[in-house]
Formats: C-alpha cells, sequence, structure tokens
C-alpha cells in the first residue's frame, strides 16, 4: 500500500467525502446548459406562418355613396362657412385617399404623392396636385377659393371614375 493510506491503528482509511455543495453545483451548470440549448433552438426555430384573414372586398357602390356624400359634406362646409378652405382642401384629400384605400391595395392614407406618382395612379395624382398647393400652403385665400371647385371635382372623379 501506498504511504499514507493506513490509518493510525493500521486499518485502511474511509474514502473522503466531498462538500455537498459541489453536487449541488455540479447539477446547476448541467441544468444551465440544457438551459442554454433549449432557448438558442427556441429563439432559432422556424416561426410558423399564420394565415391571414381573408380581405372581404367592400361593396364598391357602397363605398362610393358613402364617399360621395362624405365630399358633399365637405363642400357644403365650405360653401357656409363652418369649415375654412384649408381645413376643407384636408377634407377633400382624406375622402379621396380613403377611397382609393378602401377599394384597391393601395395604402394611399400613408403615401406621399411621390409614391402615389410611382404607382401610376393619374386621376388621384392629378386630384392631390390641385388640392396640395391650398392644404399645406394657404398664403392666398383668393387663389384657394378659386380652387377649391376644380378640387372637389377632381376628387369626385377620384371617387366616381372607373379606375378602381
Amino acid at each position: 500500500m501506498p504511504a499514507g493510506v493506513e490509518a493510525a491503528g493500521g486499518d485502511i482509511a474511509a474514502p473522503v467525502d466531498y462538500a455537498g455543495i459541489w453536487t449541488v453545483a455540479a447539477w446547476a451548470l448541467i441544468a444551465l446548459v440544457v438551459l442554454w440549448y433549449a432557448v438558442v433552438l427556441w429563439w432559432g426555430r422556424p416561426l410558423r406562418v399564420r394565415a391571414t384573414p381573408a380581405r372581404s372586398e367592400p361593396d364598391l357602390a357602397t363605398v362610393r355613396a358613402e364617399h360621395l356624400a362624405r365630399l358633399e359634406a365637405v363642400a357644403a362646409a365650405a360653401h357656409d362657412g363652418s369649415l375654412d378652405l384649408r381645413a376643407a382642401f384636408r377634407g377633400l384629400s382624406e375622402v379621396a385617399r380613403s377611397f382609393v384605400e378602401q377599394t384597391s391595395r393601395v395604402p394611399a392614407t400613408t403615401l406621399t404623392l411621390a409614391d402615389l406618382r410611382a404607382l401610376d395612379l393619374p386621376v388621384v395624382v392629378a386630384a392631390l396636385e390641385v388640392i396640395y398647393p391650398p392644404e399645406f400652403a394657404p398664403d392666398d385665400p383668393a387663389a384657394a377659393a378659386a380652387a377649391f371647385d376644380e378640387a372637389l371635382a377632381l376628387a369626385r372623379e377620384v371617387v366616381s371614375a372607373s379606375w378602381t
């Protein structure tokens, strides 16, 4: 036997016992490694593609009638003075853009005029080109008043034209 293995009385010494904390630490480390791989695999998995609900096509005649009525309300409010011209032009723009968005897949309420030009929507672009100057730069009230009827006619054309 190697030296130091025998006890003082000549008997063989019992094996040295490890402290219990090391066993707990080893199992905790193993659990952390397993958890690490589980998290990496979970975050790295391919995402399930959720089916988007089918978009129901609106009744074009109903949407058209609603938007024409909204245009008439804006025109009446502008003509009787309860709506200033800048707000009236803003209303025309909002109604025209809303109609385009509801009847097509174009998000017209969030697109700029340049974006709409790129989408080749000449009727919408023509209307907005007349609506924009008085809406965003109402420096000349007389010119804005003169342009209102033209802008209203073009907004009606956006709503009633067959481009949709």
